[in-house]
């Protein structure tokens, strides 16, 4: 696999982040626990208090804000080396580590 091809992938998966930041936009629950409801049971209001307040209100916010940023990264590293060879590998591999940040997955679990 050459530079060039590592290049297009990287646009794809550009694309495909940008995809995924509308979707978790657009993420919307079937049938939300409403909090403002008359419920007599604290942890329906609790539910419905979390579901607006943290995933709807924070998590989805922040998954797309930092699903299009890393895409909008992608993309920009992608066109400043396009014209490169190989020899510009490390130079890439740095530019997009310190454009995203330190932030690894932990695939352990």
């Amino acid at each position: 696999m050459t530079f060039t091809v590592d290049l297009e992938n990287l646009n794809k998966l550009a694309k495909t982040l940008h995809n995924l930041a509308n979707d978790a936009a657009n993420v919307k629950g079937k049938n939300p626990p409403d909090p403002n409801a008359n419920d007599p049971l604290l942890s329906a209001t609790a539910a419905a208090q979390i579901t607006r307040d943290l995933i709807t209100g924070a998590l989805l916010p922040t998954a797309k804000v930092r699903l299009n940023e890393t895409g909008d990264v992608m993309t920009s590293v992608a066109a400043q080396f396009k014209s490169q060879d190989d020899k510009a590998a490390d130079a890439l591999i740095t530019l997009y580590k310190n454009a995203t940040g330190d932030w690894t997955p932990d695939v352990s679990k």
